[in-house]
């Protein structure tokens, strides 16, 4: 199993980010990137949103949060339409 799975699994049975990067040998700081969903490759860093910097070149790039590997952080229209509680207006209730 490699390191970030094995971080990802330390996380969800309830470690702290410390606890599970001293146990899987990873900077404190590259813990803090993989629970954001940050990917670092050969001097670049690619961020959940889209967006890409190369520190070698000094260049940020844009690109669809589509192509990226990382989840979409906006939940789906289902997601929207689903009741909350009886105490709030669901989606459907909102429009005129």
């Amino acid at each position: 199993m490699d390191r970030r799975a094995e971080f990802g699994l330390l996380r969800t049975s309830g470690r702290t980010q410390r606890e599970a990067a001293l146990a899987v040998g990873i900077h404190l700081r590259t813990a803090q990137d993989w629970d954001k969903g940050v990917r670092g490759s050969n001097g670049k860093r690619f961020y959940p949103d889209g967006r890409g910097l190369d520190y070698k070149q000094a260049v940020t790039t844009f690109t669809s949060p589509a192509t990226t590997a990382a989840p979409a952080l906006s939940p789906g229209l289902a997601q929207l339409q689903k009741p909350i509680s009886s105490r709030y207006l669901s989606l459907p209730e909102r429009s005129p």
